[in-house]
């Protein structure tokens, strides 16, 4: 994940959909929208484009991604 965070980061800023954003964090896009509703710790800022339509853009999914890179696991379990 590390590694696609400098992409992120460094390439050219983009707002991704809900399926490339859950693709990217291993997850699935109902686990992104149920965050956007419960604020839950997958909860990333995003852009409501209309009444059906978020995106994300690409910078806050790396930093979402560098805030939740953990180096042990006990840095991991604070997280959560």
């Amino acid at each position: 994940m590390a590694y696609e965070a400098e992409q992120l980061e460094h390439g050219e800023e983009r707002l991704l959909t809900t399926k490339q954003t859950a693709d990217i964090l291993g997850c699935k896009p109902n686990t992104l929208a149920k965050a956007r509703v419960y604020k839950g710790p997958l909860s990333i800022p995003h852009v409501k484009c209309g009444p059906k339509l978020v995106r994300y853009s690409t910078r806050d999914v790396a930093a979402f991604i560098r805030a939740r890179t953990a180096i042990t696991t006990v840095e991991h379990d604070s997280l959560a």
